[in-house]
């Protein structure tokens, strides 16, 4: 079992936030299987949160290019802005917590 958790552990430092580390039997080891199968469900919510602000930074982002192309109002051009600055924040809020 402690080689699997091992092996398990380099996937998830590698980025592999999918793996899920499973024993045959409950044994010493299971508190140490909940903890990076718990760490990976976390870091996984936290890349999925900030693909998802990326992903309205580009649509807004082109919202924004196709206003000043066509001379889009002030107000359209503020909503836009104000959309990618939330997801910014969001980002930040995501990375908020990890050490680099």
């Amino acid at each position: 079992p402690a080689y699997r958790i091992g092996r398990e552990a380099e996937k998830i430092a590698r980025g592999n936030l999918t793996c899920n580390v499973t024993l045959r039997r409950k044994d010493s080891l299971a508190d140490i299987r909940e903890s990076l199968n718990d760490a990976a469900c976390r870091y996984r919510a936290r890349v999925t949160a900030i693909r998802d602000s990326l992903a309205v930074i580009e649509e807004q982002t082109r919202a924004v290019h196709d206003l000043i192309r066509r001379g889009g109002d002030a107000a359209a051009l503020r909503q836009a802005a104000e959309e990618i600055t939330n997801s910014v924040k969001n980002i930040e809020r995501g990375l908020s917590g990890l050490r680099t």
